[in-house]
């Protein structure tokens, strides 16, 4: 999945809100029904969250062009890009498997 992170940081905001309403209404079903979607979606927002996290953090560090781009801040940035790709590409791994999770998960209002 290779969407954007601002449509990705969407989804979890909508996730959010499905899981807000699905809590809302909780008392109306099987409690270990709710109990069990809601951490679907709450896994999932995690892996979202993480994924903003990352992009935001490339984010600032490419505004950090003030930092001198040779010696030991050049250096110092490769680390950090390496660090934070690093955390995405897993980020990304977690979120196929999360997204399929949800996909196979039975909403409990059915």
């Amino acid at each position: 999945l290779q969407a954007d992170a601002e449509r990705l940081h969407a989804l979890r905001k909508e996730l959010k809100q499905l899981r807000y309403r699905s809590e809302i209404f909780a008392p109306l079903f099987k409690r270990r029904e709710v109990r069990v979607y809601a951490s679907v979606l709450s896994r999932l927002q995690d892996v979202l969250g993480e994924l903003n996290d990352s992009a935001s953090a490339h984010d600032v560090l490419r505004a950090s062009g003030g930092m001198r781009r040779h010696g030991a801040g050049k250096r110092a940035r490769k680390i950090i890009h390496a660090a934070l790709t690093a955390r995405e590409d897993d980020a990304r791994s977690k979120l196929s498997h999360r997204l399929e999770k949800l996909l196979r998960a039975a909403p409990f209002w059915r």
